[in-house]
Parts: structure tokens; sequence; C-alpha cells
């Protein structure tokens, strides 16, 4: 219901990106802690039929999801984004144009130093930095879901939960954000955690970080607290 709720409020500010982020970050969390296969499908029906309307009732949303299966259809409309996007990629080449060099930038890849920074990435610092900035978000990710796993162990379940939702939060924008830039899904804006341009964004990310780091701490000393009384 809480998630329900927060989707809710999301709809009033028709963004669609945060609510498909949410929805997507919770379904995971819910395969991982156990639900039910048939209870999870029965959600997942109810979830999908919620937003479907959101996207076939507003036509440039169904604009964006037609082009991006070939934005060269139209270069000027819908497709403006992810055909300079990609350019970008094939600019930047194995090793990029060098730092501050990037075309796409200037007035040609809207949002570049946000939605499409990981464009901006491989056009100016190649193939082989965007592969490291993937590996590093999978590190996280393993990082953080051991942690997850280590406080299941401890009985601590709010605090895995909550460090499994953390890591799906993180994992699932990234991906979606890079599947976006290398048009694999449908142009939406959604930054890439840590690095995007914003404020607000950067702040979540730090204090999600927070969270963990306070988990880790009550993980540690459950496991002295049991040490102690083996002694």
């Amino acid at each position: 219901m809480f998630v329900g709720a927060l989707a809710l409020l999301i709809v009033f500010h028709r963004d669609l990106g945060s609510i498909i982020l949410l929805i997507t970050s919770f379904f995971a969390l819910m395969l991982i802690i156990g639900l039910h296969i048939r209870t999870f499908f029965s959600y997942f029906f109810l979830a999908a039929l919620s937003i479907l309307p959101l996207i076939i009732f507003q036509p440039y949303r169904m604009r964006r999801i037609t082009s991006f299966l070939n934005p060269w259809d139209d270069p000027t409309g819908s497709g403006y984004q992810l055909m300079n996007s990609l350019l970008a990629f094939g600019k930047g080449g194995f090793f990029g144009l060098g730092l501050g060099s990037s075309v796409q930038k200037l007035f040609y890849l809207p949002e570049s130093y946000n939605d499409f920074i990981f464009a901006l990435i491989a056009e100016e610092l190649g193939l082989v930095f965007t592969i490291l900035i993937v590996i590093l978000f999978y590190i996280i990710f393993l990082r953080i879901f051991k942690l997850a796993r280590k406080c299941l162990e401890n009985k601590l379940y709010f605090a895995s939960n909550l460090s499994f939702m953390i890591g799906l939060l993180i994992t699932i924008q990234a991906i979606i954000h890079i599947m976006v830039n290398i048009g694999m899904l449908p142009t939406k804006g959604m930054g890439l955690p840590f690095i995007s341009y914003g404020g607000t964004n950067l702040l979540v990310m730090f204090i999600c970080i927070g969270l963990l780091f306070r988990i880790q701490i009550e993980n540690r000393q459950k496991i002295s607290q049991g040490v102690q009384r083996g002694y």
C-alpha cells in the first residue's frame, strides 16, 4: 500500500519514469524476499493495467515508444534525442574525443548533463570508460546485496529489506539510464546515479549510502554481540 500511495503521488506530477522505477524495484524486492509466484503475478498484472493507460492516452509517450525502434524515421521530432545520443557513442569510439571535447552537448543533445550523461561520457572518454562505469555499478550492486544477505543471516530483517530496496533502486535506475542512452529502451528522463547533474538526486543517493553505512554498523554490532555471548 505504501508503494502504491507513493506511485499515486508521482502520477500527479506526471513522472512516469519514477513510477516505473519504484514499481520495478518493489516487485524485484518481492521476488527476493520470497513472495509466492501466483501472488507476484497478480500484483504485477494489476500494476501493468494501472500503468498502460498512462502510456496509451498520452500521444507523446506513445511516440517515444514507437520512435526508439528506429529514431532515424523522425530525426527532428520524437527520435531527435536518441539519434544524437547514438551519434555521441559513434563519435567517441573506443577512447573518446577527449575530456570537454564533446560536440553533441553543444545544442545537439538536450539534457546531456543529466538524462544523457552516459552518452556524453561515451563521446568524450570512449567505450573503455563507459565499460568501467558499468563495472563500478556492478561492484556497488554486489556490495549492497552482500550487506543485505548478512543482515538476513543475523535476523535484521528490516535492515535487510531496506538494503535490498536501496540496492535495487540504484541498480535499476542505472540500468534504465544506460539502456535509454544506447537505444534499448524508449527515451525517458532519468539520471545516472551519482553522476548526473541535479542536487536533489545526488542528495537522495548520499542519504541512501549513509543508511547503508548505518546498517553495516548495526550488522557488525550484532555479530560482535553474538561472539561475546558465545564466550
